[in-house]
């Protein structure tokens, strides 16, 4: 039996925003993204939907993380939006002023105290935690 093959085309729109599909198609495109960090080293990507979150060790091993995320994202004709982005510390030295992380197109990512993530604001501080303070009752 003769295997058929269609012909290429180009797609020129994308899936709706809040799509069933939206997930696990930004999952599929974006996992050599996640292959292109290495497994060891505490260096971590979160990924839910279209939000990234780079976890790392060292403030220099996460400008390294950013840099080949942004590289990665542009084969893939995706950027990452740096008035969106921002850097928060957790650990004995999250009160330490440290440099500034630079996305590639020379915007400095600023330091936060809070953020929030999927609903949950995380606190800068020694520990891992959270604030109930904005939560909704």
């Amino acid at each position: 039996m003769r295997q058929m093959e269609s012909e290429f085309f180009m797609f020129s729109f994308g899936v709706r925003q809040g799509s069933v599909w939206s997930p696990l198609l930004f999952a599929v495109y974006i996992n050599d993204l996640i292959m292109s960090f290495p497994n060891n080293g505490g260096v971590y990507a979160i990924l839910y939907a279209d939000d990234i979150v780079l976890i790392s060790p060292t403030v220099c091993m996460l400008q390294n993380m950013l840099t080949t995320c942004e590289l990665e994202l542009q084969v893939l004709d995706l950027v990452i939006d740096p008035k969106k982005s921002f850097c928060i510390r957790i650990g004995p030295r999250n009160a330490i002023t440290c440099v500034h992380i630079c996305s590639s197109s020379g915007v400095l990512l600023p330091w936060v105290k809070e953020m929030k993530y999927l609903g949950v604001t995380i606190v800068s501080s020694r520990n891992f935690k959270i604030s109930t303070v904005h939560g909704r009752i």
